[in-house]
């Protein structure tokens, strides 16, 4: 499994905006069948957001990786600076807990 993480700094107020364009981003395109899926993080004083990604083969996260500024270009303005690439990585460990349903559809507060 291959990750790519992405830090997102927001603007004042934008964070459900972005919440919101990134879930509709994930469930209405075409991201292959080597996407796994995805997460949100978002600071506690919402300035600031790290989209992580998560994809079977390296040479699909590469793929996405290609298209990330096109993708980006929508939400410019929602960020208060430029996106940057933390990383891509492989997974070396994976012990997440199976069972747990997170409801990605829920708003920010």
């Amino acid at each position: 499994m291959y990750v790519r993480i992405i830090r997102m700094p927001l603007k004042p107020g934008a964070a459900e905006a972005m919440r919101q364009a990134v879930q509709d981003y994930i469930s209405g395109g075409d991201l292959g069948g080597d996407f796994l899926g995805s997460l949100m993080l978002t600071t506690d004083d919402r300035s600031e957001a790290l989209g992580v990604t998560f994809w079977r083969t390296r040479e699909a996260r590469d793929e996405s990786a290609r298209r990330t500024p096109e993708v980006m270009a929508a939400y410019e303005e929602l960020l208060s600076d430029d996106y940057s690439l933390l990383g891509q990585y492989e997974v070396s460990i994976s012990n997440m807990i199976r069972g747990i349903d997170l409801d990605d559809s829920v708003p920010i507060e």
